[in-house]
């Protein structure tokens, strides 16, 4: 299965997959599968 993926810059709260905090900023957003996505903060991926 092949997944997309895209940088956002979000000014409202999204949700960290990894972290699990709110907060705005970039974010490594991949779609998934039934119109779903996982969101992942640029800290975590550092």
């Amino acid at each position: 299965m092949k997944l997309n993926a895209r940088w956002i810059e979000e000014s409202h709260d999204e949700l960290c997959l990894r972290c699990g905090e709110r907060k705005g900023g970039k974010f490594l957003i991949v779609d998934l599968p039934n119109r779903k996505y996982a969101a992942f903060c640029e800290g975590c991926l550092r």
